[in-house]
């Protein structure tokens, strides 16, 4: 690169906006994604070692002439923090009456003066999320805990500084004036460049060996180094990522995740760290055209409504799926029920049979949602299972061998999934979505009693039993409250009814003995059976037997679904 394309200046960070006042970090650049390690490492480093402390590199583009600001297209998490820790010192100070001129000085690299109306902010944010909960701390306002993580990422950076800040001066580590000394003095080189298509190339060349960088970022800025020879299609890139970035904005991580899942769907099996690499031999190194890569991106933008149509069972966002309403229901709950199972290496294969396949939809999903909770709970890599759908999706086996083959997997494992079904299988309050499928599917195997309309989990051992109940019950687990907790909770003290019987306060937390009816009235004989126990004499053999028993069944259940495609037949 012909250094009269860039100009690289080595500055203390005081004399930073000398040379650019105002920065804007654009949204097609990575979100704020340091975490309180990273920010503890930075502070500590500032505030231990000697000044003036080097801390690298910031790469800017030039303000065009709509805009006063340079581009960060490098470093933005350091000077994104740095401004933090500046905001963090200044309310520390505020607090502690510490003198004006300090506090002054701090404002100074916050904002730049305006003599005639109000300081402009010197570092502002494309992304709307980013640049207004910035701006709340700007402003000193509190941030509340949020849905989205990049409104967290501020919130808990900002009070991790402050923590630091405290804890340090606290233990004379340093005086807020000399961190403010620190801050001032520390040595960066800044490079400015004249074009984007400069800018993008440098930071490939300064990030080319750098391991922590996703391979996600690296993607990204190569996808718009090629654009970078049409400003049109450049353009309109830059626009479709923010746009793709923003749908995941809840979960950076599963963005990262998608990135890859959408290339063993489409592409080829490849590891988290061997993506960049794949893309490269694909798209960098075969000279890809901006029209190529243009086109990569609006099929990363529809796959990814798709992909989290399918995480999220948005069943509506399936346009693709038949009409059927009993065909849709199942579908609905069969996605809710993998999304509990909380496995990721399923998504990818499900992703490519919606759109190659998307009338055997149903059928695939019952097959491979069956595998995925057998699998859970047999030993196995993951990384094989993502080869077998990975071979697939680029056609090199058909359905009868992956199926052969995922069987397989499951097959004669009856005992190691019954262990470990028991061991890790525990009721969790608002989060027991797989128990809740695992057992319908149970009851419905043995029927023949109607499907419910409200289902719901049922102790049958009371979770919290009537104070003249308690002390009975507590002797039954040997006097020990701790493991009447644990016990409750397995998978052999759980059944499913009507949620209009289970919540009656009559009957909820009534003794076994006196509540028994109820599981005789469903008309289920999975529930006729818990009678069959001794729940009412020694509830302590009873959950264990019972456990086990029904552990076997449900292996076979889904052992069958795997088979099939189907879910057991329910009576309406």
């Amino acid at each position: 690169m012909n250094r009269k394309n860039f100009d690289p200046i080595d500055v203390s960070y005081s004399d930073l906006f000398r040379h650019s006042q105002r920065q804007l970090i654009p949204s097609l650049q990575r979100p704020y994604t340091w975490d309180r390690k990273n920010i503890g490492k930075f502070l500590k480093d500032v505030i231990e070692n000697d000044a003036p402390y080097f801390i690298g590199s910031l790469v800017f583009i030039e303000g065009g002439k709509t805009t006063s600001r340079e581009e960060v297209i490098d470093g933005q998490q350091r000077i994104t923090t740095i401004s933090l820790i500046l905001i963090a010192l200044r309310d520390y100070s505020e607090k502690n009456n510490i003198v004006d001129p300090e506090t002054k000085r701090i404002k100074r690299y916050l904002f730049e003066p305006d003599f005639d109306e109000a300081p402009t902010v010197r570092l502002g944010f494309t992304n709307k999320v980013s640049n207004e909960t910035y701006l709340k701390l700007l402003k000193g306002e509190a941030i509340d805990q949020s849905s989205d993580d990049l409104v967290n990422k501020f919130k808990e950076n900002y009070d991790e500084i402050l923590r630091i800040l405290e804890e340090s001066i606290k233990r004379r580590e340093v005086t807020a004036i000399e961190l403010l000394n620190k801050i001032e003095s520390l040595e960066i080189i800044i490079i400015t460049c004249s074009k984007k298509s400069y800018g993008y190339k440098l930071f490939e060349s300064l990030n080319a060996t750098a391991e922590s960088l996703a391979s996600v970022d690296l993607i990204k800025n190569s996808l718009f180094m090629i654009l970078s020879t049409d400003e049109k299609l450049l353009a309109s890139g830059e626009e479709k990522w923010t746009q793709l970035e923003s749908h995941f904005s809840e979960s950076r991580s599963m963005f990262k995740t998608f990135i890859r899942h959408q290339w063993l769907s489409s592409v080829d099996y490849v590891s988290h760290s061997g993506l960049f690499e794949q893309f490269e031999k694909s798209y960098t190194k075969n000279k890809t055209t901006p029209k190529v890569a243009l086109a990569y991106i609006d099929t990363l933008l529809k796959d990814a409504e798709i992909y989290l149509a399918i995480r999220k069972a948005n069943i509506n966002h399936l346009n693709k799926i038949t009409n059927v309403r009993f065909d849709r229901n199942e579908i609905e709950r069969t996605l809710q029920f993998l999304s509990f199972l909380n496995v990721d290496q399923i998504y990818p294969i499900l992703l490519y049979i919606y759109k190659n396949e998307p009338s055997k939809f149903k059928q695939y999903l019952i097959q491979l949602t069956s595998f995925q909770f057998l699998f859970k709970f047999v030993p196995g890599s993951p990384s094989t299972v993502e080869k077998y759908f990975a071979q697939f999706c680029r056609r090199d086996i058909g359905k009868q061998e992956l199926f052969k083959q995922l069987k397989k997997l499951c097959n004669n494992q009856q005992q190691q999934f019954v262990e470990s079904f028991l061991f890790k299988t525990k009721y969790r309050k608002g989060s027991s979505g797989d128990i809740q499928f695992a057992l319908e599917q149970y009851l419905y195997h043995f029927g023949p009693g109607l499907s419910y309309s409200k289902p719901t989990i049922e102790h049958i051992i009371p979770q919290r039993p009537d104070i003249p109940s308690k002390k009975k019950i507590l002797l039954q687990f040997n006097g020990d409250s701790t493991l009447f907790r644990k016990k409750i909770h397995e998978i052999g003290n759980l059944t499913i009814l009507e949620k209009t019987t289970n919540s009656d306060k009559n009957n909820d937390n009534l003794p076994f003995a006196k509540k028994k009816v109820n599981y005789t009235k469903t008309n289920f004989k999975a529930n006729s059976r818990i009678l069959d126990y001794n729940f009412d004499t020694d509830p302590l053999v009873a959950i264990n037997l019972r456990g086990e028993h029904l552990a076997k069944d449900i292996y076979g259940i889904f052992l069958k679904s795997l088979e099939t495609g189907k879910l057991v037949n329910r009576k309406k």
